[in-house]
C-alpha cells in the first residue's frame, strides 16, 4: 500500500493508495483551500467529490488583455498599487508578507468584473507556480493575518480545452500531480480531479480517481442543483494577469500564482 501525506499549503490531499486496484478505492484528490502550515509530507487525506463541466467548449476565449474592469473609478490608483506589488512579490520573496497578504485581500474585496479570465488562465504553454498562500484564519482577520510564501514547487495549469493539472514536484527526482476536467462560469472555476500521476525520476505511472460514468453522473448532479454543491472544489478568482493570478479556495483560504515558462518549468523538474 502506498500512502501520501499532505501538503495543507495548498491544501491537496490524498488518502491511503492500495496500487493493486487503485479506481475502486477512490483514491481522491482537493486542491480547495490554503491552509498556511506544511506537514513535510507531500499530500493527505485526499478526497474530493467534485460535479463540474465537461463540456469543455464552455471554457472561456475573450481577450487576453482586458481581464478585469474597474467597476468604481475610485479604485483604479488602489488597483494599480496593488497589483504592482504583487508583480513585485512574483519575482522577489523579499516583498513583506504582510503587505502582500494585504494587497491580495484588498483585490478580493474589490468586487471586479471578470473578463478574459478563461483565456488568461490557458493561454497556450502557460502554467502557474504557486507563489503564496494564506489560510482561512487570516482571511477572517486580515487587519492582523499574513499568509506565507509557499516553500515547495507547486504548478498548475488549466488549458484550452478544460484540463486542469496541480501537481508538487521534488525536483527532477519527484513529484505528484491531479488532473482533470474545469468549468469556468463568471470568476468561479470548478474542477473535478479524474487521474493521479507519480514522477519517480523518469517513470511516470498514471492511476485513474474516477471513471467516465462516475464523473459523468456527478457532473448532472452538480449541473440539476444549478452549478451549487457543498463537495464541488472551486476557485473564486479576484484578479488575473498575464502575470498573476489571485483566488479563493472552497475551505477559505486565499492564494496567488505567477505566470512562469517553459524554461523555468524545465529547471525546476516540473514537467
Amino acid at each position: 500500500m502506498l500512502s501520501v501525506k499532505s501538503l495543507q499549503g495548498g491544501n491537496f490531499s490524498c488518502a491511503s493508495i492500495p496500487l493493486g486496484n487503485v479506481t475502486r478505492n477512490r483514491v481522491e484528490a482537493r486542491f480547495t483551500a490554503f491552509a498556511p502550515s506544511i506537514t513535510g509530507q507531500m499530500i493527505k487525506d485526499c478526497r474530493a467529490s467534485s460535479r463540474v463541466n465537461l463540456h469543455r467548449s464552455h471554457v472561456l476565449r475573450r481577450d487576453r488583455f482586458a481581464i478585469y474592469a474597474v467597476q468604481d473609478t475610485s479604485t483604479s490608483e488602489g488597483l494599480e498599487h496593488n497589483v504592482k506589488l504583487l508583480h513585485r512579490a512574483a519575482v522577489d520573496p523579499s516583498a513583506d508578507r504582510k503587505e502582500v497578504f494585504d494587497a491580495m485581500m484588498a483585490l478580493d474585496k474589490m468586487k471586479l468584473s471578470p473578463d478574459g479570465l478563461g483565456s488568461i488562465l490557458s493561454s497556450p504553454g502557460r502554467k502557474w507556480r504557486l507563489v503564496y498562500t494564506a489560510g482561512k484564519e487570516a482571511v477572517r482577520r486580515p487587519e492582523g493575518g499574513a499568509g506565507m510564501y509557499f516553500p515547495l514547487t507547486a504548478v498548475q495549469s488549466w488549458d484550452s480545452e478544460g484540463n486542469i493539472q496541480n501537481g508538487v514536484y521534488l525536483g527532477h527526482l519527484a513529484g505528484l500531480a491531479f488532473s482533470g476536467p474545469y468549468y469556468i462560469s463568471g470568476r468561479k472555476l470548478c474542477f473535478n480531479f479524474t487521474k493521479l500521476t507519480l514522477k519517480l525520476g523518469p517513470f511516470k505511472p498514471e492511476f485513474a480517481l474516477k471513471s467516465a460514468e462516475e464523473t459523468n453522473a456527478e457532473f448532472a448532479e452538480y449541473e440539476k442543483k444549478g452549478g451549487k454543491g457543498h463537495d464541488t472544489p472551486f476557485f473564486l478568482f479576484s484578479y488575473a494577469d498575464e502575470k498573476v493570478a489571485v483566488a479563493r479556495g472552497r475551505g477559505g483560504g486565499i492564494a496567488m500564482w505567477a505566470a512562469v515558462s517553459p524554461s523555468w518549468q524545465m529547471e525546476a523538474g516540473a514537467m
